[in-house]
């Protein structure tokens, strides 16, 4: 076997800063069979070589690749599409295996494109279907158990640029992230992680695209040891993890922030990480010791009836708490707000004001609510006929922050995107942690 893993474009506004962890776990999965590959990403050579299509071809025609894997999210469908729409025009017969979030899509998109798309953690799922020859619309748990996190190998980092990508800054280093994601002379090289999989909550707006995966945890060693190579080989000295919430066991991570401390090697490394809101001073200001900079909170809403619309299963006051600890303890709150929720009014609307102004804060950011492919809100709005066309609109979706996808408020488009600036505008005087 011979393989080709592609990593669509993705935020083509924006510098390529987040590694694509999902292809290179899955490329060191291939070395640790002796699978013979090669990564093209797409998304860092767009930058050398436009013509995405032609580098396309060319791999295809002159590298005898047997076999194409992609990974990607739903917001990059239609450059999957014009991917395999290229490899097809050359090699109609290869086979085309799609992984990662977008795999939620399922059997659409077989119908759709015509790939052979998997669930699962790649680093069995994808070499299972490789060996097994078995190309069809599979789920990777139907023939995998969930991981032992701790026997996965790492990031194959060797296949990607790492000089972009360290360069390129993510999580607090990126103090640019909404206007390009350009460096500034003092920042650090940067690079993302994972310390741990899956989430045992159940938000309804929330793409759960692997069903059935057990919330687990790396080994702190294991988590330490990868930053202490990131940085001695990379020169990495702020870190950024890629899990869905890094603070759901607060042991584990008191833990973990012990063993970075009493590493030599991490003296002065910065980090950060995304967390629901129940957290406490205690456990932030023991992060922090630690070299936490920041906590990206999933706050959401300042309207309770709209936080229980979402299943959020926290509250007001819960979400205060954590605002105001993060002021406290790092000078400043990173969080995000989402509008649309299908309760959402003017009175949720002003809830939401009320709480940014009763802790002198600013939303990092005002996403519109978009369902998307894998949550209940999009199973809700499947069947309630607000998506009329599913493929155009999976094909449509992009940056969550311009405009509304799909109105599911009993209020008008217009009003939708005035509430969206309105909270902007009545939060803009209070100060950012970025």
């Amino acid at each position: 076997m011979n393989v080709l893993l592609i990593h669509p474009p993705i935020r083509e506004e924006a510098l390529p800063a987040n590694l694509p962890l999902g292809l290179a776990y899955t490329a060191a999965a291939l070395d640790r069979e002796d699978i013979e590959h090669r990564v093209m990403d797409l998304n860092v050579t767009r930058y050398r070589n436009p013509d995405l299509k032609q580098q396309v071809q060319v791999a295809i025609r002159c590298s005898g690749f047997t076999h194409v894997g992609i990974s990607a999210i739903v917001t990059q469908y239609s450059r999957v599409e014009s991917v395999v729409r290229w490899i097809r025009e050359v090699d109609p017969e290869i086979p085309i295996i799609v992984g990662g979030p977008i795999s939620v899509l399922g059997h659409k998109l077989h119908e759709w494109l015509g790939v052979y798309p998997f669930a699962g953690e790649s680093e069995a799922a994808f070499v299972t279907v490789l060996k097994s020859g078995l190309f069809e619309v599979v789920d990777g748990y139907s023939r995998t158990d969930p991981i032992d996190l701790d026997l996965v190998p790492w990031p194959s980092w060797y296949s990607f640029d790492m000089d972009t990508y360290t360069r390129n800054p993510v999580g607090a280093a990126n103090r640019n992230k909404w206007s390009g994601g350009a460096a500034q002379s003092s920042t650090p090289k940067s690079m993302n992680m994972v310390w741990a999989r899956g989430c045992p909550h159940s938000c309804s707006f929330c793409s759960h695209c692997q069903p059935g995966m057990k919330y687990r945890k790396r080994q702190p060693k294991a988590i330490v040891a990868e930053m202490e190579h990131l940085r001695n080989v990379y020169g990495v000295t702020y870190f950024h993890t890629a899990d869905d919430s890094s603070t759901i066991d607060k042991a584990w991570m008191a833990e973990v922030c012990g063993q970075i401390r009493s590493s030599k090697v991490l003296d002065g490394v910065t980090w950060g990480c995304a967390s629901r809101v129940d957290v406490d001073l205690s456990l932030l200001t023991t992060m922090k010791q630690a070299g936490c900079v920041l906590i990206g909170l999933g706050v959401e809403s300042g309207s309770q009836k709209v936080l229980d619309s979402y299943n959020k299963g926290v509250s007001v006051e819960q979400n205060e708490a954590a605002i105001r600890a993060c002021v406290q303890v790092f000078g400043g709150a990173d969080y995000s707000i989402m509008v649309g929720s299908p309760v959402e009014d003017d009175t949720s609307v002003q809830q939401t004001i009320a709480m940014c102004k009763r802790t002198a804060t600013r939303p990092e950011v005002v996403f519109f609510l978009t369902p998307v492919p894998g949550s209940k809100l999009y199973d809700d709005a499947l069947e309630s006929g607000l998506i009329i066309n599913e493929f155009k609109y999976v094909r449509g979706l992009g940056d969550f922050r311009e405009r509304p996808y799909i109105n599911m408020t009993q209020q008008s488009v217009y009003w939708l995107m005035e509430s969206q600036a309105r909270i902007v505008r009545e939060t803009m005087k209070f100060g950012s942690l970025i």
